[in-house]
This record gives C-alpha cells, sequence and structure tokens, in this order.
C-alpha cells in the first residue's frame, strides 16, 4: 500500500486526516437513520397482514434492529478514510473494504439475490410523471389526504403569523429545508388544490393537487410526511386498520427506502418506487441489497472526495463494521446477552436490551477520539475474518 496516499492531497482532493488530528471540526451532514424504525414497526405490525408481508418481504430481519443513538463522529471519520478509486479505508500499514458480505452479515439484508427494483425517474419524461402520479391516486389516497391536510394547518399557521406580524412578507420554514419567504396575499390566496383542480387539470385526491406535490420535490413525498401518517394509527385495533392495511404497508416501505435504505439530502422518497408495491404479494422477490449498497458505496466517494457535503447512503453500518472488524471504541454488551458469534443480523448484538446499563445513558464518542484510534489500527489487531463460526 502506498502510505503517502495518507499523507498528502491528490488531485481529487481527497479528504486527509492522518496529518490533521488536531482539527476536532465536522462537515458531513448525514441524512436518514433507524432510530424511528422500531417505532413504526410496531405501530405497522399492530395488523397481521401488515406483519406477515414485512417479515416475508426481504427486510425482516432487519426491523429487529433497536440500537442506541447512531455515533454519527465515528461514522464520520470512517467515511474521510474512504478511497473511491480503491473503494477501501487506506490506514497507516493496511487497507480494508467493506464487502457485500460484511453488509449482509450486519443488516440480513441480502445483496444480488432476486428481481431487480424497478424505479420510475420523476424527471425522465412526461410519461413517467402521469404514472407516478397515478400510483399515488391509487395506492396512497389517505396519505394524500394526510399530507393536503397538514399543509393547510400549516398555511393557517402561517397567516397567523403574518397577521401578527403586520408586515407583508412572512418567513415560511419546513423542517429540514432551508427558510423562504412568501409574499402573504399567495398564502391567503385560494390555492389550486382548493378551488378542487390541478394546474394542469390534473385528478384531485380528497382536495390535493397530487402533481403540484409532487413537482415541488422533484417527484418525492416528506419522510416526515409517511413517518407522520403511520404514527396516526398508533394504539388503533387490528379490525380499525383493516381497510387501510395495504397502504400502511406501503408507506412503511417508502418510508425505509427514504429514511434507512437510500436516505438523500432533501430527506423525501421518489414515489418512482411505488411500481414495485403495486402487488405486495410480489415484494418478497426482490434484491434490496444491490441497490441499498451502491447508494452507500456511490455516497462514501463522492462524501470522501468533497464532491458532496451530504452523505446519502446507509451510513448508520459503518460503525458497527468498524467494531466488528477492530473491536475498540464498541458499548460494552451485558454479561447476560448472547455472544457476538450467536445473533443475526450482527447489528442487533447492540440492541438497547443488549448493553450493559451503565452504558446506554453515555455521549458518543468525539471526532477527536476517533480519529487517534482509527489511526492506531494495526495489521495484527484486526480482525480479517469477523464472521468466520458464526
Amino acid at each position: 500500500m502506498d502510505y503517502t496516499r495518507l499523507s498528502s492531497k491528490d488531485v481529487t482532493n481527497h479528504v486527509c486526516t492522518t496529518l490533521n488530528m488536531e482539527n476536532d471540526k465536522t462537515w458531513i451532514r448525514f441524512r436518514g437513520g433507524w432510530s424511528n424504525m422500531p417505532k413504526l414497526y410496531k405501530i405497522v405490525c399492530q395488523h397481521s397482514k401488515c406483519a406477515e408481508f414485512m417479515k416475508k418481504c426481504g427486510l425482516g430481519m432487519l426491523l429487529e434492529i433497536n440500537v442506541l443513538k447512531d455515533d454519527q463522529q465515528l461514522s464520520h471519520e470512517i467515511v474521510e478514510r474512504f478511497w473511491k478509486s480503491t473503494n477501501t479505508f487506506p490506514f497507516p500499514t493496511f487497507e480494508i473494504g467493506l464487502t457485500p458480505n460484511d453488509f449482509s452479515w450486519l443488516t440480513r439484508i441480502e445483496v444480488g439475490k432476486g428481481v431487480k427494483l424497478n424505479y420510475l425517474d420523476w424527471n425522465a419524461n412526461d410519461e413517467n410523471k402521469e404514472d407516478c402520479v397515478e400510483y399515488v391516486e391509487n395506492l396512497l389516497p389517505n396519505l394524500a389526504e394526510f399530507a393536503y391536510n397538514k399543509a393547510q394547518e400549516k398555511k393557517a399557521k402561517d397567516k397567523k403569523k403574518a397577521l401578527a406580524t403586520n408586515k407583508g412578507k412572512v418567513k415560511v420554514t419546513e423542517k429540514g429545508s432551508d427558510s423562504e419567504e412568501e409574499d402573504i396575499d399567495e398564502i391567503l390566496e385560494p390555492s389550486d388544490s382548493e378551488k378542487e383542480i390541478g394546474e394542469n387539470g390534473e385528478k384531485i385526491v380528497y382536495g390535493l393537487d397530487v402533481y403540484s406535490y409532487l413537482k415541488k420535490k422533484s417527484g418525492g413525498i416528506k419522510c416526515v410526511d409517511l413517518c407522520d401518517w403511520l404514527k396516526t394509527f398508533k394504539g388503533v385495533k387490528e379490525v380499525e386498520m383493516e381497510p387501510y392495511w395495504e397502504e400502511i404497508t406501503r408507506v412503511f416501505l417508502l418510508w425505509l427506502i427514504g429514511q434507512v435504505l437510500m436516505p438523500n439530502s432533501v430527506s423525501t422518497t421518489k414515489v418512482g418506487w411505488l411500481c414495485n408495491f403495486e402487488d405486495l404479494s410480489e415484494i418478497k422477490k426482490f434484491d434490496w441489497g444491490t441497490p441499498t449498497l451502491a447508494c452507500l458505496y456511490k455516497s462514501l466517494g463522492e462524501v470522501s472526495s468533497r464532491k458532496w457535503k451530504t452523505f446519502n447512503g446507509m451510513w448508520m453500518i459503518l460503525e458497527y463494521w468498524f467494531y466488528y472488524y477492530f473491536h475498540t471504541l464498541n458499548p460494552k454488551i451485558d454479561g447476560n446477552a448472547p455472544v457476538w458469534e450467536d445473533v443475526w443480523p450482527k447489528i442487533k448484538v447492540f440492541n438497547k436490551d443488549k448493553v450493559s446499563a451503565v452504558q446506554r445513558d453515555m455521549g458518543r464518542h468525539s471526532i477527536t477520539i476517533a480519529r487517534k484510534q482509527l489511526e492506531l489500527r494495526s495489521l495484527q489487531g484486526t480482525t480479517w475474518q469477523p464472521w468466520l463460526g458464526s
């Protein structure tokens, strides 16, 4: 291995920290996460049919993961060390990669097995746009109504704020997005959806102009809207969920794609994925691992070379990959919990109920500690076959 790659920046402006350990600033923005996954999965499983489909869809064992807050500082340093040209993480005396086998052992998502997921690109052509709108109208009508009502409530709050400040403009801010100013007159004017007609004559679902909603978000639905709609079913009896169980399953799958498997910089899920969920009996045949791992590799390469500042892939698994190969910085496992080799997916070793009580409320590592620990890794101290014997 060429050690000079770690001691200087090349023409690609690769991030390098080997000779810059005093810098404790973080600059990578991580999107997505699975902190809400156990809560939403519990809500979904209130209906037996939803639970059955989720267990058979190829993501069932991933949904059993229920860990403490992710260590973004450690993940930050791991991403910085990645080298795009070799798809490996160089260390002072060796280099190592994150393989498809590692990904499968950690998450229990198979890579390369199953049917390729289809995707309708909203921006490709008008026909795709029409198909995406139709999928939302036919498969997610209640979510559409919820999103419309939520937008109306926001408008009412903005109107009240505008009148209270008595100014010509009001600042409108959405969580996870940049703030922007809108004219009060525009806020108070009836929208196209309130007039029950879309800007291009599209069909309206419960008052929502689906085309306009998707157009503003480049064919995506906000993950927070998906999450909030699912939360409305918390504590609801199974018989009351019966009319909605298929839509609940589809919405949860979309949330998983946009928040866990392939999160993006604007925190939305592209509705182009809906074409795979028209027939729910088919979801068990899909290859979820290949697109998820490809998204992770792409984000590692683009962020580590400073082309992106936002990490859009499944970054949460990086710290657990590090724990298994290097056995340092990891949470202390309760003495009564199963040994590392007896759990699958492997990340479940660090579920909340298995972590020692003395560490459950402790903060995560600082970026300085993470960088120093990575710098101290050695060839001899690395577990090169962490899955052997499992």
